[in-house]
């Protein structure tokens, strides 16, 4: 019953319910022209989708720029009206551009779709005679406050902070996310129990290097079968298929560790096991951020996925830490095997996956298809030796444990600290990364980015005062996080949907080679020098080594991606 305090419903101000009344009214009555005129599963808003691609084949940029909505949102709409058969993909100029044509089904639907639009138009002519002043132009007046309205607010802190419009307008972005970001939680703790377990049982250090050769190996080869396999079938399908079997190869190691029988040969045969299904299923997953979000927010959306992987890195050792106190090494994989449920059912909520056709129709579906795409795309190479340069020449992880013995006393209080930091810094640029994502120069700011990594890790390894130290440490976290961020927009904005694939199986391979060759480089230079000198030695090269790709390749420093606009309702 209500109350002083909970007031009825209609009594509450509300200026947007009449509105919102007008335009379900409006719709409904559209709804029954398409029942009367025999037109069935056809909504309102594709009409003048449909009716703007009579002309011929449209980007679905050009598409939105002409119905006046987001690219987000004619994303959705021309994936329901494929779904529905109404429209298909057409060969383009460009093979980034996602052109579509209308169906013969589609086309059939213009001169009733289009009479009807007039009708509409007259009706809401009448209504504007009707009244004392221009409904015409009050809906214009309206329009021109709401878009200086969000002008403003571009201008203001909200540009400046995460863009979090792909969890508010996808909610199957946000399973996918969520499910994710779950299910690396579990990885990152049963990687640490994996750690602790081997060692505790064997005290051999040599044991523990083998665990990333078991993880590296297949990295390679079954993300490039991936890869391959992602742009020929469903990809939707192929990461439920993997996720399963992860959740399998979880439960056995955990198993294996509750029998109590320390069978390490068993336990290194499912760490290949696991490695080789995650890659496996990785170029897929990798595509669904293109398809989900439109070009608008991918960038957006890997700032999203990067912040989760950056606050996993920074909280999972002390969750893991406790985790094993409480719950022992078992109970840490019993916590990965059930947190691959979350990505399962992340996944399972996606519609189909399967690979978009080439636009242009030139198509090569050989498995070294997305190599010779990346050869003849200058800007993907550049893409690639970025992370390369900054990987190999300056990955500091592998030295911490030496510089922290050399420089700061050996405390294992100072050692924890250094990676949390390194993560600290790429959830602090992500937190404020609405500029970053928002940028048309993404190839700038990748080049920056690796740019401010080297030069701040050689600063780290030169500094004996261990809060300056670690200051800089933070920085070059944050400049990771920029240029990864940057990196992974220009790879999915550059490459066609039939491509994606095994273009991802090639970022997924330098992504994790990269950074096991740079601590195997760290490694031997400072056998003959010094952990720190490594690391400066490192660094310079790779400042030395992005100027030199800065001048070398001058597309990634004309790369533009068109302005985009701020967000309005669609």
């Amino acid at each position: 019953m209500p109350t002083e305090l909970t007031p009825q419903r209609d009594a509450l101000p509300s200026r947007w319910r009449g509105m919102r009344d007008i335009f379900d009214r409006m719709d409904a009555g559209i709804a029954e022209v398409y029942a009367e005129l025999g037109i069935v599963g056809v909504r309102p808003r594709f009409s003048m989708a449909i009716v703007f691609l009579e002309g011929g084949p449209l980007s679905i940029r050009e598409l939105s720029r002409e119905v006046n909505v987001t690219h987000s949102a004619m994303s959705q709409t021309v994936s329901a009206m494929r779904r529905d058969g109404l429209i298909r993909s057409a060969p383009g100029t460009d093979a980034r551009n996602r052109m579509v044509e209308l169906t013969p089904e589609g086309r059939a639907l213009i001169e009733p779709l289009r009479a009807e639009w007039f009708a509409t138009e007259a009706v809401l002519a009448e209504l504007d005679a009707e009244v004392p002043y221009a409904l015409g132009q009050l809906i214009a007046d309206l329009r021109e406050a709401h878009q200086a309205r969000t002008r403003r607010a571009a201008v203001s802190s909200r540009t400046l902070f995460l863009d979090v419009r792909p969890l508010r307008t996808s909610p199957t972005f946000r399973r996918l996310w969520i499910g994710t970001l779950l299910s690396g939680l579990g990885s990152q703790v049963s990687s640490f129990a994996l750690l602790y377990y081997v060692w505790t049982i064997s005290h051999n250090a040599a044991l523990l290097g083998l665990i990333g050769l078991a993880q590296l190996v297949p990295l390679i080869v079954f993300s490039l079968i991936g890869g391959h396999l992602a742009d020929r079938v469903d990809r939707r399908k192929l990461v439920l298929l993997t996720r399963c079997g992860q959740v399998l190869a979880a439960a056995a190691m955990a198993a294996v560790v509750i029998s109590g029988t320390r069978q390490l040969v068993i336990l290194f045969a499912l760490i290949v096991v696991q490695s080789g299904l995650n890659s496996l299923g990785a170029p897929a997953a990798r595509a669904f951020i293109p398809r989900l979000l439109g070009d608008e927010l991918v960038a957006a959306g890997y700032a999203l996925n990067n912040i989760g992987m950056q606050v996993l890195l920074l909280g999972s050792p002390v969750i893991a830490g406790l985790a094993i106190a409480a719950w022992g090494v078992d109970g840490c994989f019993l916590l990965d095997t059930a947190t691959f449920f979350a990505a399962i059912y992340g996944v399972f909520g996606l519609p189909s996956m399967s690979p978009e056709p080439n636009p242009d129709g030139n198509h090569d579906r050989s498995v070294v298809g997305g190599f010779r795409l990346v050869l003849r795309t200058p800007i993907l190479i550049g893409a690639f030796l970025a992370d390369l340069n900054a990987t190999v020449l300056a990955m500091p992880v592998a030295m911490f444990p030496v510089i922290n013995s050399e420089k700061f006393g050996g405390s294992p209080v100072t050692l924890g600290l250094l990676l949390p930091t390194l993560a600290l810094g790429g959830v602090l640029v992500g937190a404020l990364s609405g500029r970053i994502t928002r940028s048309a120069r993404p190839g700038i700011l990748m080049l920056v980015g690796g740019f401010i990594w080297a030069v701040a890790l050689a600063s780290f390894a030169a500094i004996n005062v261990f809060w300056i130290a670690i200051l800089f440490l933070a920085l070059a976290g944050a400049a990771d996080s920029v240029s990864v961020i940057a990196r992974g927009t220009i790879v999915q904005r550059v490459t066609p949907d039939a491509y994606r694939g095994r273009v991802n199986a090639v970022d997924f391979v330098v992504g994790g080679g990269g950074p096991q060759l740079g601590n195997v480089r760290a490694g031997l230079v400072a056998a003959i020098t010094s952990g720190s000198e490594s690391m400066i030695l490192g660094g310079i090269a790779a400042a030395i080594g992005t100027v030199v790709l800065t001048l070398a390749t001058p597309s990634i420093r004309r790369f533009r991606l068109d302005p985009q606009p701020e967000p309005v309702d669609a």
